[in-house]
């Protein structure tokens, strides 16, 4: 896992829209 607040935020986006 990657600690990036930017790619973080954008995978969270992503898991929560499937």
């Amino acid at each position: 896992m990657k600690s990036n607040p930017q790619e973080n935020g954008k995978y969270d986006i992503q898991k929560r829209l499937k």
